[in-house]
């Protein structure tokens, strides 16, 4: 999840991530939303997530491969002062392999 800030600054800092993750805008809602579809990392945004936003994907790589490419758009996020967190799970209700976070304790 990211804080509310807008998406929009994210654009040019999206240029620096290995993997096609690119920033659109929802036909629903009109809202700015991250997407990635082919490759080793999918991603979407979830609607009606209000101010907070949430994403889900997979990523289709050995975990500290998938731990480097989600690194890459934690430091985006980062970047842009947003706080926010990244679970890396082995399945939806496997066990944690990865925790990227900005200002987001792992308790909350």
């Amino acid at each position: 999840m990211i804080s509310p800030v807008e998406l929009s600054v994210l654009a040019p800092l999206l240029e620096r991530v290995s993997w096609p993750v690119q920033l659109r805008r929802s036909g629903r809602d009109g809202r700015d939303v991250l997407w990635a579809r082919g490759g080793m990392v999918e991603i979407d945004m979830q609607g009606g997530q209000g101010t907070r936003k949430l994403f889900t994907g997979t990523v289709e790589a050995e975990p500290q491969l998938a731990l480097r490419l989600l690194d890459e758009l934690s430091h985006v996020f980062r970047e842009a002062g947003m706080r926010h967190r990244i679970e890396l799970y082995a399945a939806p209700d496997g066990p944690l392999l990865g925790y990227l976070h900005h200002g987001w304790p792992q308790a909350e």
